[in-house]
């Protein structure tokens, strides 16, 4: 488990640490003349099972959005660099889609022109 320093005003993490009372310490200091900070736990996502998840929408989704460059060129260290910063497995699917749709567009353009 792991402690967030949220800004309740921004509407943003600004520091995890990895005990609670690292994490309020900090947020205690940053709010002394500042935002209102809140401290909360967060559940670790599992590495294995974080790509094991991605991996099983990838394969479900092969042909849709360009999941298929993950299932044929991305290392399971990809996948959990791209996940830096997710606190879902959710989040993290939604993150790589954008950066697959991206690279399927481009391959759709380039498709596209050859013919």
């Amino acid at each position: 488990m792991s402690y967030e320093v949220f800004d309740l005003g921004a509407h943003e993490v600004l520091a995890v640490f990895a005990t609670e009372h690292e994490a309020e310490t900090y947020a205690m200091m940053r709010s002394v003349n500042g935002p209102a900070l809140q401290v909360r736990a967060t559940k670790a996502i599992d590495n294995a099972a974080l790509v094991a998840a991605v991996r099983q929408h990838a394969l479900q989704h092969y042909n849709h959005g360009g999941w298929d460059y993950l299932v044929e060129c991305w290392e399971d260290s990809d996948i959990i660099e791209e996940a830096d910063g997710c606190s879902s497995v959710e989040e993290v699917i939604e993150v790589i889609g954008r950066i697959l749709k991206i690279k399927d567009d481009y391959r759709r353009d380039i498709q596209g022109e050859a013919f």
